[in-house]
């Protein structure tokens, strides 16, 4: 889950982040899935930015709502 938002925009931690951070030699895919307050999928994608560390890290990123919305 993404860390809440410091005092400036953008200012949190997205969850592949934190993810790509952590397990830097584990990791080969990473799967997210967003959902609203009434637990409903809603669409998501990552960042400009994670999606850059995930590809300079030869890093997956599957996004599970696409997956369930065309079903």
């Amino acid at each position: 889950m993404n860390r809440p938002r410091f005092s400036k925009y953008g200012g949190g931690i997205h969850a592949e982040m934190a993810l790509m951070s952590r397990y830097k030699d584990n990791i080969k895919t990473i799967v997210i899935l967003r959902l609203s307050e009434a637990n409903t999928v809603r669409p998501v994608h990552p960042c400009q930015r994670c999606q850059a560390k995930a590809d300079e890290m030869n890093i997956k990123i599957i996004s599970l709502s696409n997956i369930i919305l065309e079903i």
